[in-house]
């Protein structure tokens, strides 16, 4: 992921899903036969953001926040 920001996916489907065409039967986490998680760094922010979506609804999920060793 850039500096300036971006987007990640990573897609989970099974055999089920349609490749061909360009509407929601196709696409990753718009149907009932693939899940998709999403990184996103927006340019203005340093946090990352993370989604998954399934079946056209898309769950936010909160930052984790790890502690941070002592050197």
């Amino acid at each position: 992921m850039s500096e300036g920001g971006g987007v990640v996916y990573i897609a989970v489907t099974d055999k089920g899903i349609s490749r061909k065409g360009e509407g929601s039967d196709c696409g990753f986490g718009y149907n009932k036969n693939s899940w998709r998680l999403e990184c996103i760094k927006p340019r203005d922010s340093d946090k990352l953001r993370y989604s998954v979506r399934h079946n056209k609804n898309q769950t936010h999920i909160p930052a984790l926040t790890s502690p941070t060793a002592e050197q």
